[in-house]
């Protein structure tokens, strides 16, 4: 459990320091500017990321706690 919650600790750090840097910068690598539309969409593809680890994360939580 103790495992569990540290990763899902890291993923959460990760996430915000993600969300932070795609809404902060205002050109991106390749050199385009970051309209709010843009950066919405990179939002939303980092979010679409995140909630299949969550289910992974809710399913492993699941099964830790039919174990024990």
């Amino acid at each position: 459990m103790k495992i569990w919650k540290n990763i899902s600790l890291i993923e959460s750090i990760i996430y915000l320091l993600l969300s932070t840097l795609i809404f902060s910068r205002s050109v991106d690598g390749a050199g385009a500017i970051q309209t709010p539309s843009a950066k919405l969409a990179s939002w939303f593809v980092l979010d679409a990321l995140f909630i299949i680890l969550l289910i992974g994360q809710i399913t492993w939580l699941v099964c830790l706690k039919r174990k024990n």
